[in-house]
């Protein structure tokens, strides 16, 4: 795979897209240090979450794969123990 500059842009574009989007809802943001990972807060959902029958994040990251169709992953898998919460 090239990596270069036309794929960086694009790569980029990617990035502040979602996080641009994730925080124009209220989603806080954590920045990430390297990669393309992205570490949002869906605190500010937990009420209409918890509504659904949604209380934890794996039933968050298994609710998104199943009705958006978008595979996500808790915060433990990265950054070990789950310092970000999906849902402080």
């Amino acid at each position: 795979m090239n990596f270069g500059p036309q794929f960086i842009l694009l790569y980029l574009r990617h990035y502040n897209y979602y996080n641009r989007e994730l925080r124009s809802v209220g989603v806080k943001v954590h920045p990430s240090s390297s990669g393309y990972y992205v570490f949002p807060d869906f605190g500010v959902c937990k009420p209409g979450l918890n509504a659904l029958g949604v209380r934890t994040a794996e039933q968050f990251c298994a609710r998104m794969l199943e009705e958006a169709g978008v595979a996500v992953s808790t915060s433990s898998v990265c950054v070990g123990g789950g310092r970000h919460s999906w849902a402080n």
